[in-house]
């Protein structure tokens, strides 16, 4: 039977942020629509990049890219935040029938690369990508507006469907919801710390 593929979106959404060399804001501080709308853009960004660099497509110019997600060499360079060190926890996944797995970053950074091996031995024609039969994105901004935003951080869910395709065959495998807790760094906009929530197949509905 086909090893069931886990995807680390890291990236990976949410749960309570945890304290590193930067703290996350986590004051009331209220801040205006104008600036409310910037944090977004650049969250929506992040998150579209988010799932491009962990689909799998060997016909994309963006395949499991693990250095734009992490950094391997540069950690400026990845979607998280620089500042975050080896042992901090930067991912948690939690199933559809309970328990809960916590990576710390140099887990998560040693995991993506077994991963990427993993979809290296796969068959000819395989594919994991975040989007239908049809081309269409699978994964939503609907619960962007949600979100908490501060001058510092952000908080917002961003639900997903995974497709995988063997021989020309396409079906939806898992599906969830991704927290995104975000830190607003020298860097820019960077992940602080992702959950995703896994749910009973077929419950999550993509409308785009």
């Amino acid at each position: 039977m086909r090893r069931r593929v886990k995807v680390y979106f890291l990236l990976l959404l949410m749960m309570s942020i945890l304290s590193g060399c930067l703290l996350v804001d986590r004051s009331t501080t209220l801040i205006s629509s104008q600036d409310k709308k910037e944090i977004q853009s650049e969250a929506k960004k992040l998150v579209e990049d988010f799932f491009i660099y962990n689909q799998y497509d060997p016909e994309s110019d963006y395949t499991l890219d693990i250095e734009k997600l992490v950094g391997l060499s540069d950690s400026d360079k990845g979607l998280f935040d620089p500042d975050k060190g080896d042992l901090e926890e930067v991912l948690t996944i939690k199933e559809m029938h309970g328990g809960s797995d916590t990576k710390r970053f140099n887990k998560l950074r040693e995991e993506l690369k077994e991963q990427a091996t993993i979809f290296e031995r796969q068959r000819d024609g395989y594919r994991l990508v975040f989007e239908d039969e049809e081309g269409n994105r699978s994964y939503s901004f609907r619960f962007l507006d949600n979100g908490d935003y501060f001058s510092r951080s952000a908080i917002f869910d961003i639900d997903f469907v995974v497709y995988e395709e063997v021989e020309g065959e396409m079906k939806d495998t898992d599906n969830g919801i991704i927290t995104f807790e975000l830190i607003n760094t020298y860097r820019g906009w960077k992940i602080d710390h992702l959950t995703i929530d896994y749910q009973e197949p077929g419950t999550i509905t993509i409308r785009n």
